[in-house]
């Protein structure tokens, strides 16, 4: 009969075969053009093409009851932008666009989703000034706003300013949790914020989030600072973070305190959601001095590892966000201490990009999703990836 420390190490044996090969079946997914995969199921589809202008930055989430959303900016000329969702039950078939929030005098981006236990939902947003003026000047506006839908998305009404500043910089990238607070759990956004009211040059950035403490009245908390740009000399953006299976949370951002790089992917963790004092870590550093890696999205798989995508112009001949590519990576375990080398979803060709994407887990596979151009037609398009 086997005694308890023999089957102790047979069992350890088998759990680290069993890393060995998920590794080498995901660092050799790749055939050398990027394009096929044995992770990938099918070929990129379409979720939303455009009849005029463009669409960016999807962000997927799941509703009670199953309905899947699909939020974007969509850009037309001579139009301010305009927050959209689209809906479906399948990831298949996709709703016509219902409009979210659109302003005569604020440009608006940054979608990130949340429903709240009474089944409203709330969508945040950035509405700043228009991009095109400089950001600089003393007098830029900018704020994270929200609109609510209780009608499971059918339509929109304002709900609230969630945070804004006058004066050099301003507030971007929201992105919707949930916290426990008092043991009740607190709806949370998280955001950057790159005003000269809170840091002192443009080279730094804080993350800030406030929660809803007021869900009757529409009213956030004051402000908290999960990474201070100041201390950390970094400009730390676009957070996306997420509560982990077995407890706790982990957080990516784009950082730029790495010397060499503009930006590259960062990493740290939280037990409460409220302390992210656990120092940063690189999770994914460009090949290329000049290059940058940024716009990291992070999904926790059931198993326990983590699966992060960015944006990224290493390995292309032109540099810069309009030559850069969506890029997947997978924590090898549940450490996050080893990565596999990323695999490229929507492999487009020099001169265009697949930029400010996300992943979305939903039915066993993980869902890519990008704002890009394939066969001719821009808008967001996805690819499914198997993860098991």
């Amino acid at each position: 009969m086997e005694n308890s420390e023999d089957s102790a190490t047979t069992q350890q044996s088998r759990q680290q075969a069993n890393l060995e090969r998920r590794a080498m079946f995901l660092q050799n997914a790749n055939n050398n053009d990027g394009t096929i995969s044995e992770l990938f199921d099918g070929a990129a589809f379409a979720a939303f093409l455009p009849q005029v202008g463009g669409a960016a930055y999807p962000r997927l989430y799941e509703l009670v009851g199953g309905t899947i959303l699909l939020g974007f900016d969509h850009f037309r000329q001579g139009e301010r932008n305009s927050i959209m969702v689209i809906t479906s039950q399948d990831m298949q078939t996709w709703s016509e666009p219902v409009l979210i929030a659109q302003y005569d005098n604020l440009d608006v981006a940054n979608v990130a989703f949340a429903q709240l236990p009474n089944g409203d939902i709330l969508a945040a947003y950035r509405a700043n000034d228009d991009v095109a003026n400089e950001p600089r000047r003393a007098n830029y506006y900018s704020s994270i706003r929200a609109s609510v839908s209780r009608d499971n998305g059918e339509s929109w009404q304002h709900h609230s300013i969630i945070v804004e500043e006058t004066g050099m910089g301003g507030v971007y990238e929201p992105h919707f949790g949930f916290l426990e607070r008092n043991g009740e759990k607190v709806l949370a956004v998280f955001y950057a914020n790159d005003s000269w009211n809170v840091v002192n040059q443009n080279s730094q950035q804080n993350i800030e989030f406030r929660f809803l403490e007021d869900e009757a009245a529409a009213t956030w908390s004051e402000t908290f600072i999960a990474s201070n740009g100041i201390q950390t000399q970094s400009r730390d953006g676009m957070p996306v973070w997420d509560r982990l299976p077995g407890g706790g949370y982990v957080m990516v951002i784009e950082a730029t305190n790495e010397p060499g790089f503009p930006f590259v992917v960062q990493l740290t963790t939280s037990a409460d959601g409220w302390d992210w004092s656990t120092p940063m870590r690189n999770i994914f550093v460009p090949q290329q001095q000049g290059k940058k890696a940024g716009a990291p999205y992070v999904v926790p798989l059931p198993d326990g590892r983590l699966a992060v995508s960015f944006q990224t112009d290493d390995g292309r001949q032109q540099t810069g966000d309009h030559n850069s590519r969506m890029n997947v990576i997978f924590s090898v375990d549940e450490t996050w201490e080893t990565w596999t080398e990323p695999i490229v979803p929507f492999n487009v060709p020099e001169g265009t990009s697949a930029n400010w994407g996300s992943v979305f887990l939903w039915d066993g596979a993980l869902y890519a999703a990008s704002g890009t151009v394939i066969g001719g037609r821009q808008g967001i398009w996805l690819r499914r990836i198997l993860v098991e």
